[in-house]
């Protein structure tokens, strides 16, 4: 197992876990898929993610974020859900 420092800035811990980016409810697991999902991940201790008061901004992405990293990293995206449209396309 590799041994990784949290990502948490100021965070001097030894990253034990992995921070989902886009969150894993149950509509984005079945809209994009558990695999898309696990492909943005940061690894930050237990401490950082109990309280996700301590996760920066930058690390908790919205939908929006989320499909344009996805498109960057080659995966074939589905629609948007339905929030989404109509927050970027009304």
């Amino acid at each position: 197992m590799k041994i990784e420092p949290c990502s948490v800035t100021g965070c001097q811990n030894t990253a034990n876990q992995k921070h989902h980016q886009f969150k894993q409810d149950k509509v984005n697991k079945k809209m994009y898929g558990q695999k898309m999902l696990d492909a943005f991940t940061v690894p930050v201790c237990s401490d950082c993610h109990t309280s996700h008061n301590k996760i920066p901004q930058d690390m908790i992405w919205d939908e929006r974020t989320f499909r344009i990293h996805a498109k960057e990293a080659g995966f074939e995206l589905p629609i948007g859900s339905k929030t989404f449209n109509i927050k970027n396309f009304s």
